[in-house]
């Protein structure tokens, strides 16, 4: 469903856990002696532009599960024992920072949306949506209930997803190139008192699945953890795909872009495929 009641941001918070690194420094990722495959993981993290990641995955944590950095070793338990306590902790972090910093009594808030991709339980305070879109498909949720204010936390630990890396299976490295962890709380409202500055309108909101996009990107929940593969040249399939309008009366530069980038690849696709002007990407 999509309603076109203008829905108001009025406070972001995102914490993220400790320690910070450059990509690919991270403990795990210089366990392998495999010097080719460092240098190739090397030249990935570099040309993915990231600065940093915050991991949850530690040397301590590292050193008392090896089951989690060793290739296709039974390791589900491990994984899950930890992101069932650390999830809901570091988004309580995030919710905590968002209602402090709005300054209103936490009775205001009407409804709570907390969506993770980390940990399946039960009972769980969680609503699962997929990776890559979960916060889009959360504000999109948000944006039609009509209440006073609601709430919205997305928190995300990776440990599901990382792998030792193999030269056969070259999708791991992508995926620890690019994603980390951390969590973000957003409160969002209609009626907004006088006190409350919005920083964005939710103005519309909807959902559109690429056709025959199915094997783009496939990720299988094993007692590995979570396997995953990429199409070859998936961001060319995907895109490729899409059908956008260029007409000589849409002005697609005249648009804030907030990305969720995946990596500066995607970005470059959206910018092309748009026909951006340089740096309207240089947010995300």
């Amino acid at each position: 469903m999509t309603r076109h009641t203008i829905r108001s941001v009025t406070q972001i918070a995102t914490p993220t856990p400790n320690p910070k690194s450059p990509p690919g420094s991270a403990p795990g990722h210089q366990q392998h002696h495999m010097t080719q495959l460092k240098n190739k993981f090397k030249r990935m993290c570099k040309k993915s532009t990231s600065k940093k990641q915050h991991l949850y995955l530690s040397k301590e944590i590292l050193k008392a599960n090896p089951s989690i950095y060793t290739y296709k070793a039974s390791s589900f338990d491990a994984r899950q024992d930890m992101l069932i306590f650390e999830v809901p902790k570091l988004g309580k972090e995030a919710i905590i920072k968002a209602i402090k910093e709005w300054g209103k009594p936490i009775s205001a808030i009407s409804h709570l949306i907390f969506c993770t991709t980390s940990g399946i339980d039960m009972p769980a305070p969680t609503t699962a949506s997929p990776i890559c879109f979960a916060c889009g498909s959360t504000l999109r949720l948000a944006k039609d209930i009509a209440e006073a204010r609601v709430l919205v936390m997305c928190s995300k630990i990776m440990a599901m997803f990382s792998h030792a890396p193999l030269e056969t299976h070259l999708d791991v490295l992508i995926g620890q190139v690019l994603f980390a962890d951390g969590a973000a709380a957003v409160i969002v409202g209609v009626d907004l008192d006088l006190d409350e500055c919005p920083l964005f309108e939710l103005v519309f909101a909807s959902q559109t699945i690429v056709l025959d996009s199915e094997q783009v990107v496939v990720g299988n929940l094993r007692e590995m953890g979570v396997s995953y593969y990429l199409l070859e040249n998936c961001l060319v399939t995907a895109f490729g795909k899409i059908r956008i309008s260029l007409d000589e009366n849409r002005d697609w530069d005249c648009l804030f872009y907030p990305v969720h980038p995946g990596g500066r690849a995607i970005l470059d696709q959206v910018e092309k495929r748009l026909c951006l002007k340089e740096g309207k990407m240089g947010v995300s």
